[in-house]
């Protein structure tokens, strides 16, 4: 079972390797296959080592095994080094096309890497922690910032794979992280403004027939709970204070005239 599940584990390498490569994608897709061989040769190696022994220790106790199940032992492993040959040849044979792609993928960072800067000079005026926002606009920019970031994401790990292909430097896309490390400084702050929004339109669209005295005390202790470890981030933006005062400030004026 071992021989049969790995004899059909270089057949699957076999047919990607064979694949034609006419435009970039099958290209990429070609590469990343022939370097997935390459990086599963110790693996496979080992278990091709286990089998071997496992069948020597079999045959050397007499038991019999017909010629079929014999010759595809005894091949196996001829079988991955002819693949890892083949391999080798193809990736050889690339190489022209692979600096040209590489050529083409290094203009694509630069300008990918342009794009996150505008981005996060607009991020630093406009975005979620900029000092002109109200706490509407902010969680505004919060939420189209976040789907900007994973438009991102997606974007860097797709280069950086590219990259890694072709064998350039990886690109580590500095302002692509201050822009994440921005949203997380801010992103508790956002949530919890978020939910006292969701909770006050719940409570407003409540009829007093079906409204409870006692859900609402409850929730107001556990926003008391929650707010102070924000506040600091509250009072930060000044202008926004005329316009808004905060369920969380509400809650800790509450808390301090209890005391």
């Amino acid at each position: 079972q071992m021989c049969i599940r790995d004899r059909r584990r270089v057949h699957g390498y076999r047919i990607k390797i064979n694949t034609n490569a006419d435009d970039i994608t099958s290209f990429k897709l070609l590469l990343a296959d022939i370097r997935s061989a390459k990086e599963d040769s110790l693996d496979m190696e080992l278990k091709i080592t286990d089998i071997q022994e496992k069948y020597d220790i079999i045959t050397y106790f007499g038991a019999r095994l017909d010629a079929e199940t014999k010759a595809k032992v005894e091949g196996l492993k001829k079988d991955w080094e002819n693949l890892m040959d083949d391999a080798q040849q193809k990736e050889d044979s690339m190489v022209e096309r692979k600096k040209q792609f590489a050529q083409e993928t290094s203009k694509e960072v630069e300008n990918f890497d342009k794009e996150i800067k505008e981005c996060y000079e607009i991020f630093l005026k406009s975005g979620p922690k900029a000092v002109t926002n109200t706490l509407d606009e902010g969680l505004q920019a919060m939420h189209d910032n976040k789907a900007k970031l994973e438009e991102f994401n997606a974007k860097k790990n797709q280069l950086v794979l590219e990259e890694k292909l072709f064998g350039l430097p990886i690109s580590t896309f500095q302002e692509l992280k201050l822009m994440e490390e921005g949203i997380k400084e801010y992103e508790n702050l956002y949530d919890l403004y978020d939910d006292y929004k969701k909770g006050l339109a719940e409570y407003t669209s409540t009829p007093w027939l079906k409204f409870e005295v006692s859900q609402l005390h409850k929730s107001c202790d556990e926003w008391i709970v929650r707010c102070p470890m924000y506040l600091s981030l509250i009072h930060i933006s000044e202008p926004t204070r005329p316009l808004y005062i905060s369920y969380a400030v509400f809650c800790l004026k509450k808390k301090k005239k209890k005391k």
